[in-house]
């Protein structure tokens, strides 16, 4: 349920945020690529009279660091076909940094987890996607800008 008037103005669903009435954990987790439209990369903040157990934080953790895992390995194919070999070490470098934060991401998420851990994880793992869609060109950019 979007809670603004978004048809026919100059909004669009995807700026605003959403409110999910009675949903399972399991729903919201399903819903994480729909609350996530519009490139938005905070805290999807949960709440429930009765609380959410640890396991359901570790599945909608799971479903983020799978899209993550996805991503990495998608870059890594470019990497594959990159014909520039300083670019290619370049992306090489950087993507083997953000494999080894998000093994730190899977470690924590294995973890014992409440809401505010939770959400401290899911805001870092956020902002982990923009940067791994710009590596490709920030890798070419640094591996020219080294041959000067």
């Amino acid at each position: 349920m979007t809670w603004a008037r978004v048809q026919g103005g100059f909004h669009d669903p995807d700026r605003f945020s959403h409110l999910v009435l009675s949903g399972t954990p399991e729903m919201i987790g399903a819903l994480g690529d729909e609350l996530r439209k519009g490139n938005r990369t905070g805290p999807i903040h949960v709440y429930s009279p009765e609380g959410f157990s640890q396991q359901s934080y570790s599945g909608l953790a799971a479903a983020t660091l799978d899209g993550i895992e996805r991503l990495l390995r998608d870059l890594e194919g470019e990497r594959e076909r990159e014909k520039d070999a300083a670019a290619a070490a370049e992306l090489g470098r950087r993507l083997a940094e953000h494999r080894a934060q998000l093994a730190e991401f899977r470690r924590r998420a294995g973890e014992q987890m409440d809401a505010a851990e939770w959400s401290r994880l899911d805001v870092e793992m956020q902002r982990m996607t923009p940067v791994l869609r710009e590596v490709i060109w920030d890798a070419r950019l640094s591996a020219i800008l080294e041959s000067f």
